[in-house]
């Protein structure tokens, strides 16, 4: 996501599981079994805050030393330097694509005129219409 564009990427998954959390799908229930994502204090209280910190602490020093180690293979000296052309995806069984192949660039103010789309989205941009939906 940072290399398209993204100002933030929000993923709380790794920090939720170093915490503990089991993936019960009860956060909003007020009934998390783990004592993480509840307001009841008889669940909360089981959660042990020194030894679950130790433990986002260590995620998050190895998680940002995975992606320094990432961003200097790709000869990146910053976060902000990564473009679309340095991640490559699995689009199918036998064909891989960067970013920027799958998310063309395209200048400032290119979709207010219709000449300018990216070839790939020639047939959906014809089809396109403001005021309906087709």
């Amino acid at each position: 996501m940072m290399a398209l564009g993204a100002d933030t990427v929000n993923s709380a998954r790794g920090m939720m599981l170093a915490l503990g959390c089991i993936q019960s799908r009860s956060c909003n229930t007020n009934k998390c079994p783990t004592g993480i994502t509840t307001q009841n204090p008889a669940r909360y209280k089981q959660l042990d805050v020194s030894d679950k910190g130790v433990r986002v602490a260590n995620y998050h020093h190895s998680y940002i030393g995975a992606l320094a180690e990432l961003l200097s293979i790709l000869g990146k000296d910053r976060l902000e330097d990564l473009e679309p052309a340095d991640i490559n995806r699995r689009v199918n069984q036998g064909s891989i694509m960067t970013y920027a192949q799958l998310y063309p660039c395209i200048e400032d103010g290119c979709l207010l005129h219709t000449d300018c789309a990216p070839d790939a989205w020639a047939s959906d941009w014809h089809l396109a219409a403001a005021y309906s939906w087709r």
